[in-house]
Formats: C-alpha cells, sequence, structure tokens
C-alpha cells in the first residue's frame, strides 16, 4: 500500500500461486482458493476506501479464462468489459485478450499467459486523475530475453539455467508491464 499524490491510497498484491506441480486438473483447488483470498481483501479495501486503487499482479500459474482468474478473482477483460456503470471493486484483466505476444511462459510447444496485470474500477477508467494507459499494457519480450527453442522450436525465455546448465539469462517466465498516468497534478 502507499498514498499517491491526489492523496488516494494504492494497493498492490504481488502473486504466485501455488504451482501446477502434480497435474493442471489436480491442483487447481490450491490456485482457486488463493484466488478467492485475495478476492475477499479486495472487497474488504472496497469497503473501506471511497476510491479502492487496486494492483493485482504477477505469476497466477493460470491463464485469465481459468477458474482461479474468472470466478475465485471474479475478473473480467479489459478492455472489451470496462464500463463506467459497474462497481468500484469489478476488477479487470488487462492481459485478457492481449494477442501482440503468444505468452508469458512456455511449457513445452504452448505459450500461456501466467503472468497478469489486473486493476480495479477506478484505475481502469480513463476519466480518472489516476489510471492505467491502455496503449502501454504489453508482454515485454526483448530479443535478450528470449532464446532459440531447440526442443519445441520457435523461441523460449531465457532462463538463468536450464535444466543444469547455465544460460546466462533472466527467468522462465517474460515480464508484463502498464503505465500509471497522473493527470492534472496540481
Amino acid at each position: 500500500m502507499g498514498e499517491v499524490w491526489n492523496g488516494h491510497l494504492l494497493d498492490i498484491f504481488i502473486c504466485h500461486f501455488p504451482s501446477r506441480y502434480g497435474g493442471e486438473k489436480e491442483s487447481e483447488p490450491a490456485r482457486l482458493g488463493t484466488a478467492r483470498i485475495i478476492r475477499t481483501v479486495c472487497d474488504s479495501l472496497c469497503s473501506i476506501r471511497e476510491l479502492p486503487q487496486l494492483l493485482i499482479m504477477g505469476d497466477f500459474n493460470d491463464i485469465p479464462s481459468d477458474r482461479s482468474i474468472r470466478e475465485g478473482l471474479q475478473t473480467i477483460p479489459y478492455p472489451s468489459g470496462y464500463h463506467t456503470s459497474y462497481p468500484l471493486c469489478t476488477l479487470y484483466n488487462l492481459l485478457d485478450g492481449y494477442k501482440s505476444f503468444p505468452g508469458t511462459h512456455k511449457y513445452q510447444d504452448k505459450w500461456n499467459i501466467f503472468d497478469q496485470l489486473i486493476v480495479s474500477q477506478s484505475l481502469a477508467d480513463p476519466t480518472s486523475t489516476f489510471h492505467i494507459q491502455p496503449e502501454s499494457i504489453a508482454i515485454f519480450a526483448p530479443a535478450y530475453l528470449l532464446t532459440p527453442d531447440k526442443t519445441w522450436h520457435g523461441q523460449r525465455p531465457k532462463r538463468t539455467y536450464h535444466g543444469y546448465r547455465y544460460e546466462g539469462g533472466y527467468s522462465d517466465h517474460l515480464p508484463v508491464m502498464v503505465d500509471l498516468i497522473f493527470e492534472n497534478i496540481p
């Protein structure tokens, strides 16, 4: 939590949901439970804040359409789902429907968007004095974060270690980003 220039508070949740180890369906209840806890905290903040400004981000180990995101966190896609008449605690998934890059994590030959950015209504509102800049929503994938995928073809994130072999990279996930805009700063 931090105070922004307009006196309102910005609550940031940095998440790393339980892995899919043991199988996607077998491990789903752990991710769904984690999402429900975060949603409960968000609802509590919305009940005590005049203008709840929430940013939920991280590795969810699920894609935007999975139950933990849609049902647990109760997100809707942005911008297609954005509407000013929705409640203040509506949560928008900025990576739901993202098409400019195939994903943030590659498992075998399939890219997934496991790393996501989710914001509350007030941060999604372009008329607010503090909001996201929709054009800036991106999966950051410069060439130095990628390496050829010799097994499954194409490219994959360049990791620090690939098995026991040192690759000198950064992560098996690509970062996601969005710009936050302050308007009418006194």
